[in-house]
């Protein structure tokens, strides 16, 4: 495989922008196993992954994006950038989580994070 365009036309190969690779690779991240004894939280148990929310927290650093409002604006706009990053957002489950939950969960972030 060729990192280089090919001479007269365009690369064969498709390349994805970076923010979409950065992301991709938290994919990558070994996962922290759950503690074996873990004490009974109160509420509904998390239904999206912490890996999910530093995905949003990495989207939010690098297009400098101060609000969960400002990330959910960006998201949908009509590019294939965000479409690529729409799509690696909503999970397996294909679901996108709310804003307050984006908001609560990138708020307790830190604690969740080996």
């Amino acid at each position: 495989m060729s990192k280089h365009a090919t001479p007269g036309g365009s690369s064969m190969i498709a390349h994805d922008p970076v923010l979409v690779q950065l992301v991709r690779l938290i994919d990558r991240l070994p996962a922290p196993s759950p503690p074996q004894h873990r004490a009974r939280r109160r509420g509904r148990p998390p239904l999206y992954s912490n890996a999910l929310f530093l995905k949003a927290l990495v989207i939010m650093t690098l297009r400098r994006l101060h609000r969960v409002g400002e990330l959910l604006a960006v998201l949908e706009e009509p590019t294939d950038e965000m479409s690529s990053l729409r799509e690696l957002l909503s999970g397996a489950e294909r679901r996108f989580p709310s804003r307050r939950t984006f908001e609560s969960r990138l708020r307790s972030l830190p604690e969740n994070l080996p």
